[in-house]
């Protein structure tokens, strides 16, 4: 992996796009500094540009896993572009191609960064939020994008209030 600063991670995000503003990238980053050494994991990459921009804060050379479905016809429109990504940003990324609830039992942890930004409906959000908190490490952190987006087929925030309601997580901010 090839760690670096902010501004060279928020340039490799507008190489390949990313739909995450700059806001998001740079609080992204900063979460994955304060996370402890160990895996790290994004959930729903599409073409890597987040994952590109976390990945320069992390300095540890510990594994970092990308998971995506990239259904057709997406995959095929953007399978280059992102491993063009990997390969112009020297980042060791492994790749698994499956739904992201079901890579937590495949990911050896436990993990020390994990952001979420695969489903985002009442079919993949509370699977996510089922699968993954138990798998943080003590210290480590995990992000849900989307958390405050209020749309129909947007309910990651109901589903991760319920669980933190039990949980009591301490809340890094939104």
């Amino acid at each position: 992996m090839n760690p670096c600063d902010l501004e060279t991670a928020l340039r490799r995000a507008t190489t390949t796009g990313t739909m995450l503003q700059e806001h998001e990238l740079c609080w992204l980053y900063a979460l994955a500094v304060m996370a402890p050494p160990g895996p790290a994991v994004e959930l729903g990459v599409y073409k890597g540009g987040s994952l590109s921009v976390w990945c320069g804060a992390r300095r540890f050379g510990d594994p970092v896993y990308a998971v995506d479905t990239w259904e057709p016809p997406v995959w095929s429109k953007v399978e280059a572009e992102f491993q063009a990504q990997l390969a112009q940003h020297a980042l060791c990324i492994t790749v698994l191609k499956m739904p992201s609830w079901e890579s937590a039992e495949v990911i050896p942890g436990p993990v020390a960064f994990c952001f979420v930004d695969s489903a985002h409906d009442d079919t993949g959000a509370p699977r996510d939020v089922q699968a993954w908190p138990s798998r943080i490490m003590p210290g480590g952190i995990i992000a849900f994008h989307d958390y405050g987006v209020s749309k129909p087929t947007i309910t990651v925030k109901k589903h991760v209030d319920a669980w933190q309601k039990e949980a009591r997580w301490l809340s890094l901010g939104v």
